[in-house]
């Protein structure tokens, strides 16, 4: 993942935790949980894709499962 990327992941996770926020979905003290936690997933999957995909040890439907994954499980051990 690029500074780009990482940075337009941030971006878009701390705008959809807004929107959550908005509609009642997480509580506004959730937001930096849900954040960290989408960023971790974003970086994960990036690594294991970038090691793990081209070899076709896993693929893209493996990768978007432990990218959820990682990111809940890292937003729950903040909360």
């Amino acid at each position: 993942m690029s500074l780009e990327g990482t940075a337009a992941g941030l971006i878009a996770a701390f705008a959809l935790a807004t929107v959550a926020v908005a509609f009642g979905l997480i509580a506004a003290g959730a937001m930096l949980a849900v954040v960290i936690g989408a960023t971790a997933g974003a970086l994960a999957e990036s690594v294991l894709a970038a090691t793990l995909e081209a070899p076709g040890i896993l693929n893209n439907d493996v990768l978007n499962f432990l990218n959820t994954a990682v990111a809940a499980g890292v937003a729950l051990a903040i909360a």
